[in-house]
């Protein structure tokens, strides 16, 4: 099968997850598998992780109040990289001269 099977087959999967990404996004253990990898590549305790503005702990609060309102970007980046054969070509690329 070709790779634009495959992507066509990807982008449908995708594309209908939109509400799924935003529910996950949004959800507060994601929060907390965030500092945990924030942590683990500091090389310091969850503990240690500020919360304060400025800081990335902060942003990723501030992207999760916005999930569901980027919902819709989510869905149009996508359909874009589609149209584009993003994902093929870039595949192609890096695996075939």
């Amino acid at each position: 099968m070709s790779l634009e099977y495959y992507e066509g087959k990807w982008y449908i999967k995708v594309k209908g997850k939109a509400d799924y990404w935003a529910g996950r996004v949004s959800s507060p253990e994601t929060y907390t598998y965030y500092k945990q990898g924030l942590a683990r590549a500091a090389g310091r305790r969850v503990e240690d992780i500020k919360e304060e503005e400025g800081t990335p702990a902060y942003f990723y609060k501030e992207f999760q109040k916005l999930a569901d309102k980027l919902k819709s970007k989510y869905a149009s980046g996508i359909e874009d990289a589609h149209k584009e054969k993003k994902w093929m070509n870039n595949w192609a690329a890096a695996f075939f001269k």
